[in-house]
C-alpha cells in the first residue's frame, strides 16, 4: 500500500487578475500536496488569460465581465464527422450508398467508387465526398443543429 502514487487530475480556476490567479495557483497547489496527498505537475500547471482555452471539449470567452462558456470548434467538427460516419453506416450496403450519393449531387461514377470503398466508417466521415454530399447545410435541413450555430450569430469576440 505505501508504494501507490496519486496524481491530481485536471481543473480550472478562474480569477480576475494574473496576480489572483499567481495566489491562488500556490494555496491551490499546497492544499493538494500536504493535505490531499497527491502530486501536482508544475510543468503542466499554467496561469493565462481565459480566452483561447480548450477544457474537455468547451472553450471559454469573456462577456461583460463574466466567463462563458461554448462548444470548442474543434469538439464541434468531431461532433458533424461522428454524425456523418452515423449517416454512413446506416446506409449500409453499398448500392445503398451509391443510391444515396447520387441523390446527393454525386456524380454516379464517383459515387460508384467510394460507395463500394473498404475504408473504415470514420476515415470516410472526413472525406471530402461525404463533406460535399452531406454538408453542414444538409445536416441542418435533416434537424440536426449544435450549440456552434447559436454562437455565430451572437457577438463572441474574435
Amino acid at each position: 500500500m505505501e508504494n501507490i502514487r496519486h496524481a491530481a487530475d485536471d481543473g480550472l480556476i478562474f480569477c480576475k487578475s494574473r496576480r489572483a490567479a499567481e495566489r491562488v495557483r500556490g494555496s491551490i497547489t499546497k492544499y493538494i500536496e500536504k493535505e490531499l496527498k497527491l502530486k501536482v505537475n508544475r510543468e503542466k500547471t499554467e496561469c493565462d488569460r481565459i480566452s483561447g482555452w480548450k477544457f474537455l471539449g468547451y472553450g471559454f470567452y469573456m462577456c461583460n465581465g463574466k466567463c462563458r462558456l461554448r462548444l470548442h470548434e474543434k469538439s464541434e467538427a468531431k461532433l458533424r464527422r461522428r454524425l456523418r460516419m452515423c449517416i454512413w453506416k446506416a446506409w449500409k450496403k453499398p448500392r445503398t450508398r451509391v443510391e444515396n450519393l447520387v441523390r446527393c449531387g454525386i456524380n454516379r461514377w464517383r459515387a460508384y467508387q467510394w460507395g463500394n470503398t473498404s475504408k473504415g466508417y470514420w476515415r470516410i466521415a472526413d472525406s471530402w465526398i461525404l463533406s460535399r454530399a452531406i454538408g453542414d447545410e444538409a445536416l441542418r435541413r435533416a434537424g440536426y443543429s449544435w450549440i456552434g450555430c447559436y454562437y455565430s450569430a451572437s457577438a463572441l469576440p474574435s
